[in-house]
């Protein structure tokens, strides 16, 4: 019974461990495609730069509520 507790608690960080830096990895590509196509946007005059910070922080905000989620569903395995 407790072999098998470490070896899951073992399985969730090894999990933990490897979806955090992809999950960064995918938020940061994200910002930056928003920035570079809102940035071509913005220059061409089809948005403003208001829009791009909106899109940006409506990003941010959905990525906060997926981390949320995601380290709740970690920490139920654990």
């Amino acid at each position: 019974s407790n072999k098998k507790l470490a070896k899951t608690n073992l399985k969730a960080s090894l999990i933990t461990t490897l979806v955090n830096p992809i999950t960064s990895l995918i938020n940061y590509a994200t910002y930056i495609i928003i920035i570079l196509l809102g940035s071509k946007y913005v220059l061409e005059k089809k948005l403003l730069l208001g829009d791009i910070q909106s899109l940006i922080q409506y990003t941010k905000y959905e990525t906060n509520q997926k981390v949320q989620v995601q380290s709740f569903l970690f920490a139920s395995i654990k």
